[in-house]
């Protein structure tokens, strides 16, 4: 019997009149799982940009994510149900390349998107519009950035910096919730006090390993 069994088939189906044969195979249709794990998760382009961010950021504290969807980044302040799920469903399948978020509470900070030629087709430039404007509604910084084979690791980090300079919802985040990572064991430091000696009361990070690893970083 064809597979194509119809609008009459189904309503057998539904009522249990087919063969026994069909019901077997569509339990066998439902119980194959046709997936398998890609090589690319991130394409060469992202990926070499990905490795010049990581360098950029390094001793900043941030962590950085790939491929967020905006559905999970943002959620839509209507009680009507129904235009809510209307505006869900427009950034539902959307995501940006790159998130920079604080390393310890991962409160977005900065988002990126990475410009290649895609990024000129006139259906993708309205795609883009509409994105900075979502961005921009929910006071989120988004940077276009074009795909290059190198960057300038320096001109990165200041760019990342100038944005939480600029952006005064992000620099409260940052200067409440920063907790520098400690450069040998990479793990969040503990806040502490000098208890004698001439730097009495003086405030600094030390690592929480101590006295395992004495690594210590000022604190502003």
């Amino acid at each position: 019997m064809s597979e194509n069994i119809g609008c009459l088939g189904s309503i057998l189906n539904a009522l249990g009149l087919l063969p026994k044969q069909n019901n077997k195979q569509s339990k066998k249709i439902e119980n194959i799982f046709p997936y398998v794990l890609r090589d690319d998760f991130l394409s060469a382009a992202e990926l070499n940009f990905y490795k010049s961010l990581s360098l950029a950021t390094k001793e900043l504290p941030f962590k950085i994510l790939s491929k967020v969807s905006l559905g999970d980044l943002f959620f839509v302040n209507i009680k009507d149900f129904k235009m809510k799920q209307s505006y869900w469903n427009k950034i539902n399948r959307k995501h940006v390349d790159f998130l920079v978020c604080d390393n310890v509470s991962l409160k977005p900070l900065v988002a990126i998107e990475l410009d290649d030629k895609s990024h000129q087709q006139s259906n993708r430039v309205q795609r883009d519009a509409f994105v900075d404007e979502v961005f921009k509604a929910a006071n989120l910084p988004l940077l276009h950035i074009p795909v290059k084979n190198s960057y300038a690791i320096s001109e990165l980090t200041d760019l990342i910096q100038s944005q939480m300079k600029t952006n005064p919802i992000i620099a409260s985040i940052t200067s409440e919730d920063y907790v520098p990572i400690c450069p040998k064991c990479q793990i969040p430091m503990t806040l502490r006090e000098t208890k004698k000696g001439n730097h009495i009361g003086q405030k600094f990070y030390g690592c929480s390993n101590f006295p395992k690893c004495k690594e210590i970083k000022p604190y502003n």
